[in-house]
């Protein structure tokens, strides 16, 4: 809680916006696909994606509530791998590894900007099972 001495207007939680637009595409291929005899299967292929935002950002700045400030823009191409591995009763293991490569730029409305680029890794290895229940629904939940 702040002091009682601050006058009202400076009695304001930090506060940070973005309003803009997040879209992406990615396409994929399944290059090996094995049905094994007990009765598991596995996947293994690979993706090409293409990512963006763009949009305005603000927030209590300058003595301002919600103000706007600027503006970011920010693309990445990338490629991955993914192998899934389903078990014989539902079961599944999906590994995924990306690699991308970033631009963008950001600038204020006060006239201050930078460009920016860099490249990125990720991994994720995701589990689950699913529940079937006799109406034909499936419940699927799995955890990353």
């Amino acid at each position: 809680m702040a002091p009682a001495s601050l006058p009202a207007p400076f009695l304001f939680a930090n506060s940070h916006s973005f309003s803009g637009d997040l879209w992406g595409l990615q396409a994929g291929q399944d290059l090996i696909g094995a049905l094994h005899d007990d009765g598991s299967q596995d996947r293994v292929g690979l993706f090409d994606a293409y990512t963006g935002t763009s949009g305005s950002n603000g927030g209590n700045t300058l003595g301002r509530l919600q103000f706007e400030v600027g503006s970011i823009d920010l693309h990445a191409s990338s490629i991955g791998a993914y192998w899934t591995h389903i078990g014989e009763d539902g079961w599944y293991v999906d590994s995924i590894g990306m690699y991308s490569w970033l631009d963008g730029g950001l600038s204020s409305d006060r006239g201050i900007g930078a460009d920016t680029s860099g490249n990125s890794v990720a991994f994720s290895v995701e589990a689950g099972y699913p529940f079937r229940f006799d109406n034909g629904w499936m419940l699927g939940p799995g955890s990353m």
